[in-house]
Order: structure tokens, then sequence, then C-alpha cells
């Protein structure tokens, strides 16, 4: 996820407003309307974000763990349970918070869900240093094909 910093900026005539729509770590993220099914996680940087309204929050009781949420959630298994709830035109396809609540959840024991809990988060983390990663890559590629096509004189 973005840190706060990086994404857009709204007003609310009162703070408490504000507050109802604002995102806490461990909350799921879906989309609600658009083509694609996109699921994310708040994490710290993130938290105190506001949802906008083509966000579905989800967010996890007591007794659940956020990542282990988001893995039941975005899986290959239970997104079909899902999908099935869309409704719309195949080019806005739109789902309902009350219909998402209705969907049956089993999740395991909670010293579970902080292991997958656990692997969710690292697994982000590995994905997005990959991401910077290549980007760094890339932009030293593109340096290096701009030093050898033009030298050091690259003001043309």
């Amino acid at each position: 996820m973005a840190a706060r910093g990086a994404l857009d900026t709204v007003g609310f005539s009162s703070l408490t407003k504000a507050a109802n729509y604002a995102v806490q770590v461990d909350d799921v993220l879906l989309t609600g309307r658009g083509t694609l099914l996109k699921f994310g996680l708040v994490g710290a940087e993130t938290a105190g974000a506001i949802a906008s309204a083509n966000i579905i929050v989800v967010r996890p009781g007591p007794d659940v763990k956020g990542g282990a949420l988001f893995a039941i959630l975005s899986s290959d298994v239970f997104r079909p349970k899902i999908e099935v709830l869309r409704r719309g035109a195949t080019t806005l396809l739109s789902l309902s918070p009350k219909d998402l609540a209705k969907l049956e959840i089993n999740l395991p024991p909670l010293a579970e869900q902080e292991r997958i809990a656990a692997l969710v988060k690292d697994a982000q983390i590995a994905y997005r240093t990959a991401l910077e990663a290549a980007e760094i890559r890339r932009s030293l590629a593109r340096r290096l094909i701009d030093a050898r096509l033009f030298g050091d004189n690259q003001n043309h």
C-alpha cells in the first residue's frame, strides 16, 4: 500500500465524519466497482487514509487476524464466491457490502491465523522489495543506455 503522503487528499466538514471513513491496520479492502476484483491489506503506513466510495472495507473482529482474512478473501479458492455476487454489465461490475456480508467464512484457530498473517506480511514485503529493485535496475539501465547513446552531452 502507498504511504498516506502519496495519496490524494479530501476535505471533511468535521474530524468525526472523516474518522468514520478512515481505514485501520489490518482492514481488508476490496474494489466495490470495476472490471477487476482487487484486494488490499491496510498496513501502518496507510492507516488513517480515507477509503473512497469505490472501496469496501472489511474490518476484522477481535478473534480475526486481518492478514488471514485477506488471505482467504483474495485466494483463488474463495474469490469465485465473491465474483458470483458481483452485478452489472461486464464493463462495470459492482459488489455491495451487504452481499459480501452474507458470505460464510471459516477461519482457522487464532494461532494458525497468526501464522498465515505473518506469511502474508512477509510475502507483501518481498513483493514490494522486488518491485523497488526492478525499478532501480530499469532506471540504471536507462541511464547507462543514455550515456552510451549520447555520451556526457545529453542536451540534444
